[in-house]
């Protein structure tokens, strides 16, 4: 049976007795491993190197007892975490990380992520001291 998940090629390569040897390589996505066979599909926003294993997550995720979980994202003052830990604690997740948002200061605070729109700094209590051209 063909298989369809894998990149195959083959390398002529010389050794140095001059004997010619072709050695073939797989190539899985991202998402897949190889199995010694075939291509098998890792777990759902996990990059993995053996079937059920999780060895990191992609980007915005986080790997909680071995499934990889989404980092809090933007809502309201929140912005999204570029990077986040799971806690040992219970199931909550924190921000290690923020995305900077435009014309914004973001800034990492209790594990959330906080963004000032128009503020270029902010002072020990929060409060703006700064503002970007055209922000007041």
């Amino acid at each position: 049976m063909p298989n369809h998940n894998a990149l195959l090629f083959t390398i002529a390569t010389l050794t140095c007795i001059a004997l010619a040897v072709n050695t073939t390589y797989y190539i899985c996505p991202s998402d897949y491993f190889f199995d010694l066979q075939h291509c098998e599909i890792c777990k759902p926003n996990c990059i993995c190197s053996a079937l059920g294993t999780c060895t990191s997550c992609i980007p915005g995720y986080t790997n909680y007892n071995g499934n990889c979980i989404q980092c809090p994202q933007a809502t309201g003052i929140y912005g999204t975490c570029s990077s986040c830990c799971s806690k040992t604690e219970g199931t909550q997740i924190s921000c290690t990380g923020c995305q900077l948002v435009a014309n914004s200061y973001t800034f990492l605070y209790s594990g959330r992520c906080i963004v000032s729109p128009g503020c270029f700094e902010i002072d020990a209590n929060g409060f703006c001291t700064e503002c970007f051209p055209g922000f007041y």
